[in-house]
């Protein structure tokens, strides 16, 4: 039994001690810093705390052992609250507070939280020192971390309700808000310099609308069959609003977060936001991509959108997709490109996808003709994403198994159709593109040169020629540096930060751009320290964890 699956075993009759408020609605004393809501405060240094963890409305967070350490600094002298609440599985469980070495409390679990005041001065450090913790021979066997108590309440507040005093000598002046073109100049030229603390506004965001679907019968490939629906969250007014000097700034704009962006009642919104200068990415299924919505987006900028079909047949799109319409979505791109010829948009770009699988397979070849007739700029493919493993009833009676999916009966007819639709894409000039190795039986060695002109890195254009720095140590001989920390932060719905949307988001989450003002946030000492490892070694610590497809390539 993992540790993290405590709170279903161990405390089935205490759930009551394990579900705080909910942390999306409620809001804490002015100033205040909870740890049940932010993974990693500017302000707060946290050691021996681990990730966040939420099932339903129960949201927890474990404390390692021997010890959990909290510092922060202070302008000058104030009363600060430690409100905490927790239970462990040791019998005899004591937590000993410390604040700079003194002990100020010791405290034994209990449902109802405890106050710890603290007078504290410029330096503070608290120390929350356990007296058990699982270690060898181990409670918890498959669990490698030392726990030791969970929190159901962590924070730290003013004793007077006011704002806790945090220094604010780290921010810096943005001075091209609302200027795409001269910020994107700028931040390369702080790269091109070496700076680590910027001045320039990322000038790639990736804003989150929503990560659910208005189709009311999933996609077979999409993971919404498999997490619950309290999983999912769709953006709110005020992150638009915190967010609003990255929309209008961005050079690009990507609405990518595994659900439909133009089902946020916010969509249309966030395209007002832009800049003219600024090119709008989404993925989307179509259906929502109506003449009228197609003519207010169009009215703005540019914008790349990519069509998910996952077919080129009635029959095939009706398995795949079966909330979907085919014929709709048809003529719903046929209207966007022919609208995009008349007002003769160079920036724009259109372009459908199919994620390839034992069911589609069949209806390579035939994508390449229909992305001709539709006018679109190219088709991508990619392979079904590992690790899901769900089976569901198609509308035609049958199942389909994603495992069995990923694995192809035969892999040989699997690369003579891939084969046949890149030579037919070379015949009609429809630029081809697969996501990750296109070949799988035992010619894949043989077409290894046709593989490379298919190859792409996801959400990545090829900027490598417009961002240089001597400062950069190349990671791998045969790869690019990666300058993601200085072109691009990724906005989740819930207004969590990360670096890189290949990060694994409950552990590398930055910061809550509702919480804390972007500003702090992409000059955290966090983001400088990646920075700082980037040039020194080529990556930091975190992409070792998460290596994105730049990396794998």
């Amino acid at each position: 039994m993992l540790a993290s699956e405590v709170p279903l075993q161990l405390y089935r009759n205490k759930a009551e001690a394990v579900r705080p408020a909910d942390d999306r609605t409620e809001t804490i004393d002015g100033g205040a810093v909870d740890l049940l809501k932010i993974y990693k405060p500017l302000d707060v240094h946290c050691l021996g705390l681990a990730v966040i963890e939420r099932k339903h409305r129960a949201s927890w967070r474990w404390g390692l052992g021997p010890r959990t350490t909290l510092t922060f600094r202070l302008e000058d002298q104030q009363d600060v609250v430690l409100r905490l609440a927790f239970d462990s599985p040791f019998a005899g469980q004591t937590i000993q507070v410390r604040h700079n070495r003194a002990l100020v409390a010791t405290l034994t679990p209990g449902k109802a939280p405890a106050e710890v005041v603290i007078h504290g001065v410029g330096h503070n450090v608290l120390h929350l020192d356990y007296s058990h913790w699982d270690k060898p021979p181990k409670l918890f066997p498959n669990d490698s971390r030392p726990v030791a108590a969970r929190f159901s309440r962590l924070a730290l507040a003013s004793a007077d309700g006011g704002p806790l005093r945090f220094p604010t000598d780290s921010t810096v002046a943005f001075p091209y808000v609302g200027s795409p073109i001269e910020n994107e100049l700028l931040a390369r030229r702080e790269y091109a310099e070496g700076k680590t603390v910027l001045r320039s506004l990322p000038p790639v965001v990736t804003l989150g609308l929503t990560t659910r679907c208005n189709f009311q019968i999933p996609c077979v490939i999409c993971d919404i069959n498999t997490r619950p629906e309290e999983a999912d969250s769709s953006i709110e007014a005020v992150t638009i609003e915190k967010a609003a000097p990255l929309i209008s700034t961005a050079k690009r704009l990507l609405l990518h977060c595994g659900g439909e962006a133009m089902m946020s009642k916010y969509f249309d919104k966030v395209i007002e936001l832009t800049s003219p200068e600024t090119t709008v990415q989404f993925n989307t299924h179509g259906m929502l991509l109506t003449p009228k919505r197609a003519d207010r987006l169009l009215a703005k900028g540019s914008a790349i959108v990519s069509f998910s079909l996952d077919a080129a047949t009635p029959e095939i799109y009706r398995i795949m997709r079966p909330s979907g319409h085919f014929e709709t979505l048809l003529d719903n791109i046929k209207y966007y490109t022919s609208k995009l010829k008349e007002l003769g948009r160079p920036q724009s770009h259109t372009r459908i996808n199919m994620t390839v699988c034992e069911t589609n397979v069949k209806d390579v070849a035939a994508f390449i003709d229909l992305a001709h007739e539709l006018g679109v700029d190219d088709v991508v493919f990619s392979h079904l994403n590992e690790g899901l493993e769900h089976v569901v009833e198609t509308v035609d009676g049958g199942i389909w198994d994603y495992t069995k999916e990923c694995q192809f009966a035969d892999p040989e007819r699997h690369d003579d159709l891939v084969l046949n639709a890149w030579q037919r894409a070379q015949r009609i000039g429809m630029p081809m593109v697969f996501v990750g190795p296109p070949f799988l039986g035992s010619r894949a060695g043989a077409l290894k040169s046709i593989a490379a002109q298919m190859a792409a890195v996801p959400f990545h254009d090829r900027d490598e020629e417009t961002w240089r720095s001597a400062h950069h140590k190349r990671y791998h001989p045969d790869l690019m540096p990666c300058f993601t920390p200085w072109q691009e932060t990724v906005v989740q719905p819930t207004g969590d930060i990360r670096m890189c949307c290949f990060h694994d988001e409950s552990k590398f989450t930055i910061g809550n751009i509702v919480q804390n003002d972007f500003l702090r946030l992409w000059n955290a000492e966090e983001m400088v320290t990646a920075r700082r490892a980037f040039f020194g070694h080529g990556v930091a610590p975190r992409c070792h964890a998460n290596p994105c497809q730049r990396c794998r390539h």
